[in-house]
């Protein structure tokens, strides 16, 4: 019985030490894991910390990019409307000029026709004075004659 005895002692010494070696197997393998998995954290943590700062940066970026763009478009709209305006003043530009060209035609052609016209009147005046100039010559000549018939009896009359 001291053999087993002694047997079982040390077979219970062997599993302690075997149970120990383990146990210290077991921790040393859990503590470099941990190790590795709380290393492996932090730089994913370091990652997402950078990740997040470069994605303020980059929605800063677009925030400025998206104001630009709006003022953009509403210097956009604004041009657009000047633009517009402006349009329709040179077409109305366009059509008041053209209907002046029409009216200084209208206008020419009138003062062509009333010069013209004031050529003829001048003419027919020339000849009417010239008319007239005859025909008081006439008037004179015959007045005469009246004046010479009066003053003369009946049978100077010829002389006249």
């Amino acid at each position: 019985m001291a053999f087993m005895k002694k047997d079982i002692n040390f077979g219970l010494f062997m599993i302690i030490v075997a149970t120990l070696i383990a146990f210290a197997g077991f921790s040393t393998y859990y503590q470099s894991t941990f190790l590795n998995l709380s290393e492996n954290y932090e730089t994913k943590i370091g990652e997402i910390t950078e990740l997040s700062e470069t994605l303020e940066v980059e929605k800063t970026k677009l925030n400025q990019t998206s104001y630009q763009l709006e003022i953009k478009k509403q210097r956009e709209e604004d041009l657009s409307g000047k633009y517009e305006a402006l349009k329709e003043d040179r077409d109305k530009l366009h059509s008041d000029l053209t209907r002046t060209k029409s009216d200084l035609a209208d206008a020419k052609a009138r003062l062509t026709s009333a010069e013209l016209q004031l050529s003829q009147a001048q003419s027919q005046l020339s000849a009417a004075q010239a008319q007239v100039s005859s025909l008081k010559s006439d008037v004179s000549g015959l007045e005469e004659k009246v004046d010479c018939l009066e003053a003369k009896v009946d049978a100077d009359e010829n002389s006249c």
